[in-house]
This record gives C-alpha cells, sequence and structure tokens, in this order.
C-alpha cells in the first residue's frame, strides 16, 4: 500500500527502506559532501499527501550522486533541485541565538532569534494554543492501529483490532475528548487516511476499493475500478480530498486519470485519456499530487520494454499544464506531496551511483518554493500550506544518531528556521491533518488539539 496512503499529513519510513536508507546515507557521508546541487537520502510516510504513492507516493533520499537526471534549470517544464543529506543538519547550530519562552504540558517552545523577514510569523505556537489531553485504552496484545485526525476536529484513536486489520474509537478533538463512535472499518491500518471531514481508505485487492467514512465513522461514498490482466494502476491522494487514479489498461494501450473526490459525490469520475501507445503497450508511470492540487505523471525507466508516459504536469481534470520533458530515474514505490510540487524517490545503484536519492519537481503553477527541508525525518505539511514540522532520528550502522525523536522543527514555507518543540519522550510522535500532534505508546494517547493548524 502506498506510503503516502499512511495518514495525510506525516510520514514514516517502511522497514526495508530505513535499511536502505541507513546504508545510503553511510555511504553519502563517508564519500564526503557531493556538490551543493545534490540532495542525499530522505524518508517517506503518512499523506499524500501529506500526503505522501508507494503505489504512487513517499519521502526518500535526495542524493544525486550521478543520476540518470538532468538537474539543471527545466524551465516552466519543472525544475530539480537536490541538496546532499550532510547539508540539513536539522536547525541552527548553538551559536544561533535561541528564546526558549513556554516550558509546560511536557514541550517546551523553542524560537530561533534569526531575521526571516516576517516569514516564521504565527508559525510557532503561542502558550495559550498549549493544551494537553490523554486518554488510555486497555492494552492489546497485538498493539493499536496508528492514530490520526481529520480538519473537522475530530481523532480517530487506534483501540483494538486484529493487526493488520484496525478498530479505532472516534472522539472530539478538543480537551473534553468526548466520545462519538467506534469505528470498524474492517480493512489494513495503512489503508485508512483522514481526510478534510472525515476519513477515507483505498485497498488494492485485484483492482481498487475506495471509501469515505463521516466524522462518526458512517459510510459516505464508495467505489470500485477493477484492474484488468497486464493493467498497471497507480494512486495518490488529493490535498483537498479524495483520490487520483492513472491505470494503464491493457486493452485499449492507453493510460487514463479517473478521481474519487467530494466533487464527484465520492464516486469514481469519467476517464480522461492522458496518452495511447500506438504499438499496443501500456503506459507506465508514477503519479503524485501537490499541495497545490495538481498532478506529476513521472516517466518510468525501470521496464524498459513497457512504454512510459513522459514527464508532464496535469490538472485535475487531465488537462496538460507543461511541455512532456526529460529528466528521469530508476523508480522504486516513493513519492510524497510537498509544498510548491513534489518528491520522487529514485533508485539509482544500476548507474554505479549512490543507490537512492530524490528528486524535487516544482509544479507549474505554484510561486517558487525550496525543496523540503530534511526530508530524510519525518515530515508533515502544517499551518494550512505555510510551513513544515520535521522530526525524529536517523541512526548509521556505527550506532551515531542526528537529531532528536522528540525535537520537531518548524520551517516556514520560504524555508526559513523558525524554531522547535521539545516534547517529553511518550512513545511514537504524529502529526494529524488540522496539525493536531499525537503522541502514542501501545494503546495509550496524548495530544495537543490543533497544536500547528
Amino acid at each position: 500500500m502506498p506510503r503516502f496512503l499512511s495518514g495525510f499529513a506525516s510520514h514514516q519510513l517502511m522497514p526495508m527502506q530505513e535499511v536502505r536508507l541507513i546504508l545510503g546515507v553511510a555511504v553519502i557521508l563517508l564519500a564526503g559532501c557531493g556538490p551543493a546541487e545534490r540532495i542525499g537520502t530522505v524518508d517517506s510516510g503518512q499523506g499524500p499527501t501529506a500526503g505522501r504513492s508507494d503505489a504512487g507516493a513517499a519521502r526518500g533520499t535526495l542524493d544525486a550522486g550521478n543520476a540518470s537526471v538532468d538537474a539543471g534549470d527545466a524551465g516552466m517544464d519543472g525544475s530539480v533541485d537536490a541538496v546532499d543529506a550532510g547539508e540539513d543538519a536539522g536547525p541552527p547550530d548553538a551559536a544561533v541565538p535561541m528564546t526558549v519562552f513556554y516550558t509546560d504540558a511536557g514541550v517546551t517552545i523553542v524560537r530561533y532569534d534569526l531575521d526571516a523577514g516576517g516569514d516564521c510569523d504565527g508559525i510557532l505556537p503561542s502558550p495559550d494554543q498549549v493544551s494537553l489531553v490523554t486518554r488510555t485504552f486497555p492494552s492489546q496484545a497485538s498493539g493499536c492501529a496508528p492514530p490520526m485526525s481529520d480538519e473537522s476536529g475530530v481523532i480517530a484513536l487506534g483501540t483494538g483490532g486484529a493487526p493488520p486489520i484496525g478498530e479505532y474509537t472516534l472522539v472530539t478533538n478538543d480537551a473534553d475528548a468526548g466520545y462519538l463512535a467506534t469505528f470498524a472499518p474492517g480493512i489494513p491500518w495503512e489503508a485508512l487516511h483522514s481526510e478534510k471531514a472525515g476519513f477515507s481508505s483505498a485497498i488494492l485487492d485485484g483492482g481498487w476499493s475506495l471509501a469515505v467514512y463521516g466524522h462518526r465513522g458512517e459510510p459516505l461514498g464508495s467505489a470500485t475500478r477493477a484492474l484488468q490482466p497486464g493493467d498497471i494502476g497507480e494512486i495518490t491522494q488529493w490535498p483537498s480530498g479524495g483520490y487520483a487514479l492513472v491505470v494503464g489498461e491493457a486493452a485499449s494501450a492507453r493510460t487514463v486519470l479517473q478521481s474519487f473526490t467530494p466533487a464527484s459525490q465520492w464516486q469514481l469520475t469519467d476517464s480522461v485519456v492522458l496518452g495511447a501507445s500506438a504499438d499496443g503497450g501500456i503506459y507506465r508511470a508514477r503519479v503524485q499530487a501537490s499541495w497545490e492540487g495538481n498532478l506529476f505523471v513521472e516517466r518510468l525507466a525501470s521496464y524498459p520494454e513497457i512504454p512510459s508516459l513522459p514527464n508532464r504536469w496535469y490538472t485535475p481534470a487531465g488537462k496538460p499544464l507543461t511541455d512532456p520533458f526529460d529528466g528521469y530515474g530508476k523508480t522504486v514505490p516513493g513519492t510524497f506531496t510537498a509544498l510548491g510540487g513534489v518528491v520522487f524517490e529514485v533508485d539509482n545503484s544500476l548507474d554505479g551511483a549512490f543507490p537512492y536519492y530524490y528528486w524535487f519537481l516544482a509544479d507549474p503553477t505554484a510561486a517558487p518554493t525550496p525543496r523540503p527541508p530534511n526530508p530524510f525525518l519525518k515530515l508533515a505539511i502544517v499551518r494550512h500550506g505555510r510551513a513544515y514540522a520535521n522530526w525524529g532520528t536517523i541512526c548509521f550502522w556505527n550506532g551515531t544518531c542526528r537529531h532528536e525523536e522528540d525535537q520537531m522543527d518548524l520551517y516556514a514555507r520560504s524555508g526559513a528556521q523558525c524554531g522547535s518543540l521539545i516534547f517529553t519522550p511518550t512513545g511514537k510522535n504524529f502529526v494529524g491533518r488540522d496539525g493536531t500532534v499525537i503522541q502514542q505508546a501501545g494503546c495509550s494517547y496524548r495530544w495537543y488539539p490543533q497544536l500547528l493548524k
């Protein structure tokens, strides 16, 4: 299941990718820093969105190495931005003035006293925005599903089920944490995602099964898209809600786009043809939506025997926004939604370069935006697209680690470093779609309602 579909706001490494990540970064560090225009190693996860596809999303390693990617200026067609992981050390060092202006309720708020030209205004939470809510549920031998929150004031807390099938308790996302419903959609943990109002799911099993649920878990709509023998389907979550599905149809030798959104009353739209293959083959491509709501279709070179759509940006309706352009790598599952564009993981090991890296492509309709910060850590889009939250740690083969697990750095969209939230270590950290910071330890939860909304 796509990593980008593991919940919209934040992303996390999958086990095998974590191994690749550690090895990739170790190689980079041992080899020394590369040119300033190259990228190191990154991570992926919860969102398409925010969100984050794995059958079309993620985050991973940004080191261009000797890639077969054109890292030059692609003009309106799209730009490839790369940076060495060694350059992304995190927040400013001790020499940078910092002010601790709040310590209570298990969190310390630190402001970096840098001249950000107003970009950091409103990014750090004020003390009156901090409130802590706790809830504990009976422990489950198999654990509880990861939590998430929508944008309408509902939080879903994993409380039972038999993994990978999750059961949730839905509560109001406020100090009362009022009970709303028990939600048992009967789907794997990683298939459930947050929406603006409620939750949704995307399951691949002989085809795509899509569903959406209200804030009490009630079914609101569903759709299925069967895949015939030889078909190839890729999916990503629209930041505004719902999914974009791109299918290469073997029988018709064409590639089509369909959407499952509130605007379509939660039904799949009619197919829009993105391309047709003259030799009767089908196109294979990877897709991901930008925060601005456009779709990037990336050419794949991993399967030379299968025709591939050219790199190109499209509107949600399938209208081309750019001419086709070159620049691609041997992509492995892993992409994610970014502010002002998308990021794709690339497997370059067959070219004898660094095994994995990521490249950032700018949405042609977006204002110029730098690549995401420290993408080898967990990442979430917060403040309605004005900022990133960046947290977690990364450890290397020699046992050394970088960055504190419970330190969450906040960056303005411009790339300005605004400050950090340092939480009392409790368990795993998550950021919900509405900016709620959630800590999970087994089936116990602490959360800060809409702290980064």
